[in-house]
């Protein structure tokens, strides 16, 4: 975040150097062009034939008046010549429509400025305009890196912001996909874990419920067995009187009583074995019925228990994945708000570079668009200055201005260097203003020491 808030600082301020730069771009170019057509058109009219003639009739732009006197109807100095062919050399040539140096020279070379002041204006004009070439190649190096850097950041900001668009899409399917999102994951184990929770719960009370009827059946028969086994218990005995009875009559001999004549009341007891063989039966039938209600119980529990494992199971199952399904939601759901502002960052990133591409737009245009006629122009401009420069020096008036203004420098010493030569101690030791075995002492290698 210091990064980026750093960068956002100097992108912001660069932003203002740059607006400020173009700015001052612009007014120089126009005010350099303004007073380009104005000086163009100044020395064009003073140029012409009816101004040479005319200025030669008034005192004011004569030779002696302060005013440059352009051109003579006579015959010239070598000085004048020189300076008039120069000025010609300047307007002829193809940077002079284009160039105020060219223009300010030629005024200088009218004007019949001493020799020193032409070469060094010109050697002056020569350095802006590397100064100007310079400052031309800085620019237009600048404007293509800084294009060629922002445009690379930016598509990287696209491409950015295209991958994290489809995190964005992928992490929203992963939470909101009605079949297979994490929200209906988890309200399917939700409403699971419900069903199982009332499965147990019916699993129970039906479980419950069975076994109070077992327990019931267990009862009824339990209390039938007993009263069957003291029915069969009491017919047994009774019975059993009967048949001693009989073997007793019959062991007397006795003649019966009326009662016990044939056709008289008997009672059961000629089918009292049958009644028990049935009670005997139905007492079976009971013991067997007790016996399959245990096994149906054992069953039934054996059953439910297994069920309910199996209902535990599968609700320890769903409360696990329950609660892993909400872990990974939460962190979904924090991943996804984490690519929506990485995403609405990146989105600024992309604005403010287009944005800040867009303002250098007009400057950089200018300079890529213009650099190699700009190049051109002033390659023009060099040539024709160092072409006036070159035809001054080897001009005999600048030769000759340039030897008087050697001489001016030897000053008192002129005739002794003249006589013996610049090179000479003799000379140099004057010039020095020290004796000569002096200035031997110091250069003991000098010429005649």
């Amino acid at each position: 975040m210091k990064d980026k808030a750093a960068a956002e600082e100097f992108l912001e301020k660069l932003l203002e150097m740059c607006a400020a730069k173009a700015k001052e771009y612009d007014e120089r170019t126009m005010l350099r062009a303004q007073e380009q057509a104005a000086i163009a058109e100044a020395i064009a009219i003073l140029n012409s034939d009816a101004a040479f003639e005319s200025f030669g009739k008034v005192k004011a732009t004569s030779k002696e008046g302060k005013f440059l006197q352009l051109k003579s109807i006579n015959s010239h100095s070598s000085d004048k010549d020189v300076r008039m062919q120069t000025a010609r050399n300047l307007r002829q040539s193809k940077a002079w429509s284009k160039s105020i140096f060219l223009a300010k020279v030629a005024s200088l070379l009218q004007a019949e400025n001493p020799f020193a002041v032409v070469i060094a204006e010109i050697e002056k004009m020569l350095k802006l305009l590397a100064k100007e070439e310079a400052a031309d190649d800085e620019q237009f190096e600048w404007c293509k890196k800084e294009r060629a850097d922002n445009k690379k950041t930016l598509g990287e900001k696209i491409s950015q912001i295209e991958t994290l668009e489809g995190a964005i899409e992928q992490l929203t399917n992963e939470i909101e996909d009605p079949k297979t999102g994490l929200k209906v994951l988890i309200a399917n184990d939700e409403q699971s874990l419900i069903e199982n929770g009332e499965a147990q719960k019916k699993e129970t009370t039906d479980r419950t419920e069975e076994n109070l009827e077992y327990q019931a059946n267990i009862a009824n028969l339990q209390e039938a067995d007993g009263l069957l086994k003291k029915a069969i218990s009491v017919l047994k005995v009774y019975y059993s009187k009967i048949v001693k009875e009989e073997a007793f009559v019959e062991m007397k001999k006795q003649t019966p009583p009326e009662t016990w004549k044939e056709g008289g009341y008997k009672g059961q007891s000629g089918g009292g074995t049958d009644a028990i063989t049935m009670l005997e039966h139905i007492l079976s039938d009971t013991q067997t019925e007790e016996k399959e209600a245990h096994e149906a119980e054992k069953t039934a529990q054996h059953a439910f228990e297994d069920s309910m494992t199996s209902l535990k199971k599968e609700e320890k199952e769903l409360q696990e994945n329950l609660a892993k399904l909400r872990v990974t939601l939460a962190e979904t759901e924090e991943e996804l708000l984490g690519k929506k502002s990485e995403h609405k960052a990146t989105v600024a990133e992309k604005e403010a570079i287009e944005a800040y591409l867009l303002k250098i737009k007009p400057g950089c245009d200018f300079i890529t668009e213009n650099i190699d006629t700009r190049i051109a122009n002033r390659k023009d401009e060099s040539e024709a200055l160092k072409g006036a420069m070159k035809l001054l020096k080897e001009s005999p008036a600048y030769q000759t201005w340039v030897a008087e203004d050697h001489n001016e420098t030897l000053g008192d010493c002129l005739e002794i260097c003249k006589t013996s030569g610049e090179a000479k101690v003799k000379c140099k030791a004057c010039l020095a203003k020290v004796s000569i075995p002096g200035y031997c002492a110091g250069h003991p290698g000098t010429e005649g020491c």
